[in-house]
């Protein structure tokens, strides 16, 4: 008796374990509906897993509620098995997804600010004799008149904007969201920000505003 209750008893694992295995892509891709869905209310990676990831457990906890209740009929058993398996994928996720896309995201900004350092010396070298920076306003102007292949887009897929006078010139990443903080390209205070959404700024060959240390969004 004993021994029958026990194969009872793994049996029942490996229906849920199975079920669980089931459950997961399907939720997985659902979720990803939604947040693709709306991506443009939710910019950044950090505030698109969010979306994602509530989607994905609430779906989750559906699905396998509704298999674990045609499975086994008892819907107490079903409620205690869902809660169990969304609360492990719940603590899983908590520490995987924040990693990587904070890395996701730390990346494309150094490599943004490389890009924006090119330009920057790109607009430098292509000075006057008399000293003058060329009067540009966009990355496929200068690629014209330099004959290079600069790049024109962030690691966002966003524009750069580039204005250029005789006496100064900035060159500018709107970020991951792609909207500017303010309408003047001249008018950016210099300095650190600790927003991964803020934008970053070339002004006369310097570094004068860029995402710094521990980031919010």
């Amino acid at each position: 008796m004993a021994e029958a209750t026990k194969g009872e008893s793994k049996h029942e694992i490996l229906i849920s374990c199975l079920t669980l295995a089931a459950a997961v892509p399907v939720a997985g891709l659902v979720a990803f509906g939604v947040s693709r869905a709306l991506h443009h209310s939710y910019c950044t990676l950090n505030q698109q897993l969010r979306v994602w990831g509530a989607a994905f457990l609430v779906f989750l906890a559906v699905l396998v509620f509704a298999l674990q209740m045609h499975r086994f009929g008892d819907r107490r058993a079903a409620a205690v098995r869902t809660v169990l398996a969304v609360a492990l994928i719940a603590l899983i996720l908590s520490f995987w997804l924040p990693n990587l896309f904070g890395a996701i995201s730390r990346f494309r900004q150094i490599g943004t600010k490389a890009d924006l350092r090119t330009i920057s010396e790109a607009v430098k070298s292509a000075r006057s004799s008399s000293g003058e920076f060329p009067s540009v306003s966009s990355v496929a102007a200068l690629n014209m008149l330099t004959a290079r292949q600069l790049p024109e887009r962030d690691r966002w897929g966003n524009p750069f904007v580039l204005r250029s006078e005789p006496a100064r010139y900035v060159v500018i990443s709107f970020g991951e969201c792609g909207k500017p903080d303010q309408p003047d390209p001249w008018g950016y205070k210099p300095g650190p920000t600790y927003d991964v959404q803020s934008d970053i700024v070339f002004l006369n060959g310097k570094l004068w505003r860029y995402p710094e240390g521990v980031q919010s969004d």
